[in-house]
């Protein structure tokens, strides 16, 4: 009996140590949250090159009738909003070779050999609105170039490693893309499928954060990504999608819920130095951007005393050689830190400086400075202004020896900076960090975007809608900074060639400014201006490069018969759309309203 009891023990031991080594095994096969989304990728990335395949085939047959060949496109770049997420994150040249702009491209490196524009954008161009069927062969070419790509994300995605703060910073970096980039049809401009295609970037967000299978901090993400999907079915035509409704209402939800859940899952913050703060809820919080990102130290180095002797500085005619002439001699605070002028006389009176006075507003949120794009840094733009003989005509090392002369400057140069000496960089310095306070974000169009639904009115909501859609202002003017600096990471900025006239009085003929084509000698570059901000436009008349247009009105009937294409000004290299926008009177008069609205409260 005894023999039998022990066997009877022995055997459930031995059963229960083999289950127990049973679970602990499954338990060590489980995939982890991260796996769970290299694997989601992956699946994907399958997807998308099997979409590629079906698009070349289709292509491959030469068949007369475009609809397959449509289809089998439209279905190709559904598959990439499946993957764009991570691809451009991990990947971003390679994201830019799939989707970037139809637009050649010039490396500083390489300046006369232009880099040409490859994947879905150059096929749409040729698929659409008509089929161009003597373009069947570039066809062909662009489909086995996306084919090649897709063969390298996989093996590229062999030796990737996916981290938990990458995934997740990726991820809002997402939301961002699809409200700036995706809801204006940056990367559909023909085709005009960027609402649609928006819904499966946000289905995708959504099976990321599910592999994370915390119901209690996942679930409500998942409620607020099928509501806005629910939107989008319901109101998915291009020109009359509610973008301001869509984004208040819908996806500043879902941004604010994915960082709550990110919190309650413990997964910090991606920390990294750029523009876009990582731990912003959403892209309209009011210190999402970083004013001190592009300067020397990519760090915030003021303080309170620097600021105000920046501010000093900036309104002192100690900085120029006659002392006659201060910063805000160009840079009114009342004119929205312009001059109103179509260009400022020179220094000597004589002459006009060459181009119209840009605002200091928002400066340092964009990665170069002046119209040509010719400086990167706040500190050498203030240098150069400073020191050329048209504009204030002063020497930062003579005044650096005349301001330590002065007690009352060397103290406020010492609080400023802890220095007993004064040197030109720390003038230049403080005047830039001045500069970097005037970002404000305090105009009604924030405020509607914090959630004040009636900061905005019907006409200029309306604006806003045809400003992100039928105007197409917002694919050169990207929100929410509406300048050229490029979502979503706002690292670079864009140039454009507009083909402004010399002026507003036919017969039109091309400004004689090269603009931006002195830096490397491009032909492309030649005309090339960079895209400023309309924050605070209302205030800064006259516009363009050269002041030609007094104001908002003239500058949108320029956009809308197609620049100066539209006035018979001849340029092959026009990167604005020669074609009409179609837009009438009543519209026009609504995008005004909304810019009007961009005028922030606190301007001094």
């Amino acid at each position: 009996m005894f023999f039998l009891f022990y066997m009877k023990v022995k055997s459930a031991l031995i059963i229960c140590v083999f289950s127990s080594l049973y679970f602990i095994r499954c338990a060590t096969n489980e995939k982890t949250p991260v796996q769970k989304v290299k694997a989601t990728y992956s699946n994907n990335l399958d997807s998308f090159t099997v979409a590629l395949v079906q698009l070349q085939k289709s292509i491959d047959t030469g068949i007369e009738d475009s609809v397959q060949i449509r289809k089998e496109f439209n279905n190709a770049r559904i598959a990439y909003k499946q993957i764009e997420l991570l691809v451009d994150y991990y990947n971003p040249g390679t994201a830019k070779s799939i989707n970037g702009p139809a637009l050649y491209e010039v490396e500083p490196e390489n300046p006369l050999i232009p880099e040409q524009p490859s994947g879905f954008q150059v096929m749409e161009e040729l698929l659409f609105p008509i089929f161009d069927r003597s373009g069947l062969l570039q066809l062909k070419q662009q489909s086995d170039l996306l084919n090649s790509v897709g063969t390298r994300l996989k093996s590229i995605n062999a030796t990737t490693e996916f981290t938990r703060e990458h995934i997740w910073d990726a991820i809002k970096m997402s939301i961002i893309r699809i409200e700036t980039l995706g809801l204006s049809g940056y990367d559909s401009p023909i085709a005009n499928q960027s609402i649609i295609e928006a819904k499966f970037s946000l289905k995708t967000i959504d099976d990321l954060i599910q592999c994370f299978e915390q119901v209690d901090a996942t679930d409500s993400v998942k409620q607020s990504i099928q509501l806005a999907c629910d939107y989008i079915d319901d109101n998915n035509n291009f020109n009359d999608f509610n973008r301001a409704v869509f984004i208040a209402q819908y996806l500043n939800t879902c941004s604010k819920l994915i960082a709550t859940c990110q919190q309650k899952l413990k997964i910090s913050n991606f920390n990294e130095s750029r523009l876009v703060s990582s731990s912003a809820t959403n892209i309209f919080e009011k210190n999402v951007f970083d004013p001190w990102y592009f300067s020397y130290s990519q760090k915030d180095m003021s303080n309170e005393s620097m600021v105000q002797l920046g501010e000093k500085l900036f309104y002192s005619n100690e900085l120029s050689s006659n002392n006659t002439r201060n910063c805000s001699s160009c840079h009114n605070p009342q004119k929205g830190f312009t001059d109103g002028l179509k260009t400022n006389s020179s220094f000597n009176g004589v002459s006009t400086i060459k181009r119209n006075t840009p605002t200091i507003l928002y400066a340092a949120l964009q990665p170069t400075q002046f119209a040509d794009s010719r400086l990167v840094y706040l500190e050498d733009q203030a240098k150069q202004v400073i020191e050329n003989p048209n504009e204030i005509h002063g020497d930062l090392a003579k005044t650096s020896k005349l301001l330590n002369q002065k007690d009352a400057y060397k103290i406020a140069f010492k609080q400023a900076f802890n220095v007993d000496s004064i040197a030109p960089i720390q003038i230049q310095t403080a005047i830039a960090a001045f500069i970097r306070t005037k970002a404000a974000f305090d105009s009604p169009f924030d405020e509607y975007m914090r959630g004040n639904s009636t900061a905005l009115n019907a006409s200029q909501i309306k604006g806003f809608n045809l400003f992100m859609g039928k105007a197409k202002c917002a694919t050169c003017h990207f929100m929410p900074l509406f300048n050229g600096t490029v979502p979503p990471f706002f690292s670079t900025m864009e140039s454009e060639v507009l083909g402004t006239p010399s002026s507003a009085k036919p017969p039109y003929k091309i400004d004689a400014d090269s603009g931006k084509y002195f830096l490397y000698n491009a032909p492309l570059h030649m005309y090339a201006f960079k895209t400023p901000t309309i924050r605070n436009a209302a205030l800064t008349a006259p516009y363009m490069h050269n002041g030609v247009y007094q104001t908002l009105e003239e500058v949108m009937d320029f956009y809308n018969k197609g620049g100066g294409a539209g006035l018979g000004i001849q340029l092959e290299n026009q990167t604005l759309p020669p074609d009409a926008l179609g837009l009438n009177k009543s519209e026009i008069n609504d995008i005004i309203s909304f810019i009007h609205a961009l005028t922030d409260k606190k301007l001094d």
